[in-house]
């Protein structure tokens, strides 16, 4: 007797949890963080040690550190970066995984910075 076997057709991104048999999207996420540089030495080891960091995780630069022109407000940050994700949940394991602490460790003590995770439409 031979064993029957089924395929199924649910075909999910195992980066950005996206359902395309049923069309679930799951909104992009992006991580942005305005940063003042105070060590440039340290601080370029962690533009080179971040990229791959990042993209293991499914995400990319959609800004980096280009020039911000001020448009409303006092807001004139030094520095911008905007880092897309696939998804929020994909950014927060990103952010918070044993793979990016020690970098992040490295941009703490080069740079001040702040940042937020916003999820998208």
């Amino acid at each position: 007797m031979r064993a029957k076997c089924t395929l199924s057709s649910r075909r999910v991104n195992p980066v950005n949890d996206n359902d395309e048999r049923n069309g679930t999207q799951v909104p992009k996420a992006y991580f942005i963080a305005e940063v003042e540089v105070h060590d440039p030495a340290l601080f370029e080891e962690y533009r080179k040690q971040v990229p791959a960091s990042i993209e293991s995780f499914g995400g990319r630069y959609i800004v980096r550190g280009g020039a911000a022109e001020g448009r409303e407000g006092e807001w004139r940050p030094k520095r911008i970066v905007v880092v897309e994700f696939p998804s929020i949940e994909s950014a927060r394991k990103w952010h918070d995984s044993d793979n990016y602490a020690p970098i992040r460790a490295m941009r703490e003590a080069s740079a001040v910075s702040s940042a937020i995770l916003v999820e998208g439409v």
